[in-house]
């Protein structure tokens, strides 16, 4: 393996963990901010809203939740080097569209006072899991010691 393909590995894998860290980090401060626990108040407002209106919120705030910890579990083996986190990122790529933003995009808007668009959100969350998934299939290809138009026979 090249010295090259090594920093390539440990650049990716420490940009997505600090990108990963960030978002739960941002989750955290948002909630205190508000006076909240992080993840207990939203446990407690999933519960509340279920039982008032139907049993889908249970579905969404537990599987929001989940991502939230899944992402905190993929920082840290991002930042340690583990290669099962380039899988547990791909596994999370499509729930993370839906349910958790992918960039803190508090930090890239101009005005807090204005909230951002839907859909300006979603675009920006769908770009960089699209940026995500695309590293993190070339981290796999690298570890693995395939290189793009090489072919391995067995």
């Amino acid at each position: 393996m090249t010295l090259m393909a090594k920093r390539f590995q440990r650049f990716t894998q420490v940009g997505w963990g600090a990108m990963d860290l960030l978002i739960v980090l941002v989750y955290a401060a948002d909630n205190w901010r508000r006076g909240d626990i992080p993840f207990w108040t939203d446990l407690c407002s999933f519960l509340e809203l279920a039982a008032a209106q139907v049993e889908l919120a249970y579905l969404i705030g537990f599987a929001s939740l989940a991502v939230y910890l899944t992402v905190l579990i993929s920082a840290c083996l991002f930042l340690k080097g583990a290669r099962s986190a380039a899988y547990l990122g791909l596994a999370q790529a499509p729930f993370r569209v839906i349910l958790v933003p992918s960039i803190p995009t508090a930090l890239l808007w101009p005005d807090p006072l204005i909230e951002p668009a839907g859909w300006l959100v979603f675009f920006l969350s769908l770009i960089a899991e699209v940026v995500k998934v695309w590293s993190l299939l070339l981290l796999l290809r690298s570890q693995s010691g395939t290189e793009p138009g090489r072919q391995v026979t067995v």
